[in-house]
Parts: C-alpha cells; sequence; structure tokens
C-alpha cells in the first residue's frame, strides 16, 4: 500500500506502479489531476473516479470494505475478472471460482426481472497459455 501525494505521483511517473486501485481523497482530487498521472492510470483503469467510488472524504473506510475484494464491470453480457495466480493449488483456484461466481450471482439476483440472469459459458485462462472453456454454470 502507498500513501501519499506527491511520492505517490512520482512513483507512479517512474512506473512502479505496484497496486490494483488507487483511491484518492475529495480534497487531494485537483493536485491528483494537475499531477499528469492520467494518462499513466487512465488507460490501466486505476484513475481514481467518484462513479466507481475511488474519491471518498474516508479513505480509511474505503479502504476497509475495498480490502480483500475486487470490482468487475460487465460490457455487452461479458465480464472478466482474474481470479487467481498461475502458483495457486487446484483448491485454492477452485474456491476462488466458486466465491466469484456467487458473487456474480447475487449481484444478478437484484437485477430488474427483465434482464436476462443466466451464466453461459464460464472460461478460464492465463496471460500467455491456451484457453479452456466450460459451458454451463
Amino acid at each position: 500500500m502507498l500513501i501519499g501525494e506527491d511520492n505517490v505521483f512520482d512513483a507512479i511517473k517512474d512506473g512502479r506502479i505496484e497496486f490494483e486501485r488507487c483511491i484518492c481523497h475529495i480534497d487531494s482530487l485537483q493536485k491528483l489531476n494537475k499531477s499528469g498521472v492520467a494518462r499513466i492510470l487512465g488507460p490501466r483503469g486505476l484513475m481514481p473516479n467518484a462513479k466507481v467510488g475511488t474519491v471518498v472524504k474516508d479513505v480509511d473506510a474505503a479502504v476497509k470494505d475495498m480490502v480483500g475484494g475486487s470490482e468487475y464491470r460487465e460490457r455487452t453480457g461479458v465480464i472478466r475478472m482474474a481470479v487467481g495466480q498461475l502458483g495457486f493449488t487446484p483448491e485454492e483456484m477452485q474456491r476462488n471460482v466458486k466465491a466469484f461466481m456467487e458473487s456474480v450471482k447475487r449481484d444478478c439476483a437484484l437485477l430488474s426481472d427483465r434482464i436476462a440472469k443466466e451464466v453461459h459459458e464460464v472460461v478460464l485462462s492465463s496471460t500467455n497459455s491456451p484457453v479452456c472453456c466450460y459451458n454451463g454454470a
């Protein structure tokens, strides 16, 4: 975890992006925007944004809420999410996939009844390997 303003901005500009989420206090947003890191963080999906809940008034509470979980986005019915690493045991991967699928199903249950709520396909792949598919939920 990195904390601060100028030292974090310098680390980002040097290419040391060792975090998966960037949370910004609302009072630091103007300085963040002027720092020039948006062109680095934006393409990686790490730029703090009030709409996704990463520009906050209470950073401590936001960090506690986000620890241990990852957000996912759905675009045109497709969800992409990292659920593990190649070094994980099969049991660890299985637990992560099950937890993720339960989370997706919980979120789907909250959607309007007019929206289809079915999982048609789950695809597991590593960054540089062949793809493995499982059809069905």
